[in-house]
Protein backbone atom coordinates (compact mmCIF):
# COMPACT_ATOMS: atom_id res chain seq x y z
CA UNK A 1 0.00 0.00 0.00
CA UNK A 2 1.32 3.40 -0.91
CA UNK A 3 0.94 6.39 1.38
CA UNK A 4 0.91 9.97 0.18
CA UNK A 5 3.30 12.34 1.90
CA UNK A 6 3.91 15.78 0.45
CA UNK A 7 2.53 14.79 -2.94
CA UNK A 8 4.94 11.87 -3.43
CA UNK A 9 4.08 8.20 -3.07
CA UNK A 10 5.67 6.56 -0.05
CA UNK A 11 6.48 2.93 0.60
CA UNK A 12 7.54 1.41 3.93
CA UNK A 13 7.38 4.81 5.60
CA UNK A 14 10.16 6.33 3.49
CA UNK A 15 9.39 9.36 1.40
CA UNK A 16 10.39 9.06 -2.25
CA UNK A 17 13.48 11.19 -2.75
CA UNK A 18 14.98 10.71 0.72
CA UNK A 19 18.69 9.88 0.62
CA UNK A 20 18.37 7.06 3.13
CA UNK A 21 15.75 4.96 1.33
CA UNK A 22 16.42 2.63 -1.59
CA UNK A 23 13.37 3.98 -3.41
CA UNK A 24 14.61 7.52 -2.83
CA UNK A 25 18.03 6.63 -4.22
CA UNK A 26 16.49 5.11 -7.34
CA UNK A 27 14.26 8.17 -7.77
CA UNK A 28 17.26 10.50 -7.51
CA UNK A 29 19.34 8.48 -9.96
CA UNK A 30 16.51 8.63 -12.48
CA UNK A 31 16.40 12.42 -12.31
CA UNK A 32 20.11 13.01 -12.88
CA UNK A 33 20.27 12.21 -16.58
CA UNK A 34 22.67 14.46 -18.40
CA UNK A 35 21.86 14.85 -22.05
CA UNK A 36 24.86 15.81 -24.16
CA UNK A 37 23.96 17.91 -27.20
CA UNK A 38 25.02 16.59 -30.60
CA UNK A 39 27.65 18.68 -32.36
CA UNK A 40 27.76 19.22 -36.11
CA UNK A 41 30.97 17.14 -36.22
CA UNK A 42 29.20 14.24 -34.48
CA UNK A 43 26.26 14.53 -36.89
CA UNK A 44 28.63 14.39 -39.85
CA UNK A 45 30.51 11.40 -38.37
CA UNK A 46 27.18 9.66 -37.71
CA UNK A 47 26.07 10.24 -41.31
CA UNK A 48 29.31 8.82 -42.72
CA UNK A 49 29.18 5.75 -40.47
CA UNK A 50 25.55 5.06 -41.38
CA UNK A 51 26.35 5.33 -45.10
CA UNK A 52 29.22 2.87 -44.51
CA UNK A 53 26.75 0.37 -42.95
CA UNK A 54 28.55 0.35 -39.60
CA UNK A 55 26.41 -1.36 -36.90
CA UNK A 56 24.69 0.95 -34.40
CA UNK A 57 26.63 -0.65 -31.53
CA UNK A 58 29.96 0.29 -33.13
CA UNK A 59 28.74 3.79 -34.00
CA UNK A 60 27.67 4.31 -30.38
CA UNK A 61 31.09 3.23 -29.14
CA UNK A 62 32.85 5.47 -31.66
CA UNK A 63 30.78 8.52 -30.72
CA UNK A 64 30.62 7.85 -26.97
CA UNK A 65 26.82 7.60 -27.11
CA UNK A 66 24.26 4.95 -26.28
CA UNK A 67 22.86 2.73 -29.00
CA UNK A 68 19.44 4.25 -28.25
CA UNK A 69 20.80 7.77 -28.80
CA UNK A 70 22.40 6.76 -32.09
CA UNK A 71 19.23 5.10 -33.37
CA UNK A 72 17.11 8.08 -32.30
CA UNK A 73 19.46 10.55 -34.00
CA UNK A 74 19.71 8.51 -37.22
Amino acid sequence: MALVWGGAACYNGHRVGDDFSAIGLIAQLGRKKIIKAWTSDEDERLRKLIISNVPAFDIAADLGRTVTAVIARA
